[in-house]
Formats: structure tokens, sequence, C-alpha cells
């Protein structure tokens, strides 16, 4: 497995750049909240880092290794277009689309009120999906 793909290595990498750096909490907060919401976050964060490994001769090596990881991921953290289609966000999970449409239909059924009826439904039918 790729090192960017091993679990958790975002948040390890942030907070060894944290130190390196020596970047106020402030700023990873900023950019966490650009992520969330702003349209345009993703590029205005890996901006934010570039300008930063510009200052920071120390860790530039560290720098460039958040940024690949940001352009590697850059469609997972799209946090704010997500969020305004009503996709969960910052679980970390991934959904085959079986499993994703399962999860959607669930939600609709309770935020509708309409899962008592279902699992009636369900359960008069065997537990087997109902025919749509």
């Amino acid at each position: 497995m790729p090192e960017e793909d091993k679990p958790g290595l975002k948040k390890r990498l942030w907070k060894e750049v944290a130190t390196r750096a020596r970047v106020p909490d402030a700023w990873f907060r900023k950019c966490r909240e650009t992520l969330k919401h702003d349209k345009g976050g993703v590029d205005l964060v890996v901006g934010a880092v570039r300008r930063l490994r510009s200052t920071r001769a120390s860790c530039r090596a560290d720098l460039e290794r958040v940024l690949k990881v940001f352009r590697k991921n850059r469609s997972r953290v799209r946090y704010c277009e997500l969020r305004d289609r009503f996709l969960p966000i910052g679980s970390g999970m991934r959904w085959s689309v079986a499993g994703r449409q399962a999860i959607f239909t669930f939600r609709a059924m309770i935020k509708s009120e309409r899962f008592d009826r279902a699992r009636e439904g369900l359960a008069a039918n065997g537990n087997q999906p109902l025919a749509a």
C-alpha cells in the first residue's frame, strides 16, 4: 500500500507539518472551515499550503507531501459541494453503489416518516426487498 493511502496518514501528516512549520492551530482551523464551507475550498487550501511552502524552507518537502495528498484526493475533499448535495461527509468510509443507495433509501424513509410502514412491508415480504 502506498504511504499516501495508509489510514490516518493525512492527520499524521498535518500534525507533522504543524510541528515542523510552526503553524498556529488557527491556520489549520481556517483551512478546515474553508474546505467545509467554501465552494472552491480545495483550491484555496492548496494555495494556502503553497504560500506556506514558499516561506518555510525547513519543511518544504513535508508541505510538498501535503500538496500531493490534496492533489490525489481532490475529489474526496470537496466537502462544501458534497454538503450542498446532502451527501454524507467526514466519515472516511467508502460505499459501493448498492450500499450507498441502501443508506440513502433508509435515510429518506426516516426523513419522510415512512420507516414504520416500510418495515412492516419488509416483514410481510419475508424481509426481502420490496418491488419499486
